[in-house]
């Protein structure tokens, strides 16, 4: 498979999504938590509505701009356009793994400044394992908020 190929190819379907759809703000319908959101940390929380998800929202909401996301395009643009520097991807149910490593494929593309932290219940797994060859920087679930805001400082 030809990795610059399919860059090209991404980043040409990624011009074409963004003139079609305008990208929202952190309290648009993607926001889950109902929470307000100020000029802090920008970082984009990516995979579907949970428990863990919706408690790291609000754990975040004091000293981060946190902006929950769960479609790949959007965050693409939503990360591009804000220039964000911290990237959360959710890997276990209900969040799906593979449009997380869509997500990780197609940002590291086009940010190589972006850091991605993989929050996963068995950092063990070979699904694990395998982001962390990508660059990606694992945490174990149960989180602990003082040592992810030790990496996003």
């Amino acid at each position: 498979m030809n990795f610059e190929a399919n860059r090209k190819k991404i980043l040409e379907e990624l011009q074409r999504n963004k003139s079609r759809k305008k990208v929202h703000h952190a309290k648009s319908a993607t926001d889950f938590t109902g929470a307000s959101t100020s000029q802090k940390i920008p970082v984009v929380v990516f995979g579907q509505k949970s428990p863990f998800l919706i408690n790291l929202l609000h754990s975040l909401g004091s000293r981060c701009e946190p902006t929950p996301m769960t479609d790949v395009d959007t965050a693409v643009d939503f990360i591009m356009e804000k220039s964000i520097p911290h990237l959360i991807i959710d890997i276990d149910p209900p969040s799906d793994y593979h449009l997380g490593v869509n997500l990780l494929t197609v940002v590291k593309s086009v940010s190589s400044s972006l850091n991605i932290f993989v929050c996963t219940k068995d950092i063990h797994s070979q699904q694990a394992h395998s982001l962390e060859k990508h660059g990606c920087t694992l945490l174990e679930k149960p989180l602990s908020i003082p040592t992810l805001m030790t990496y996003l400082t």
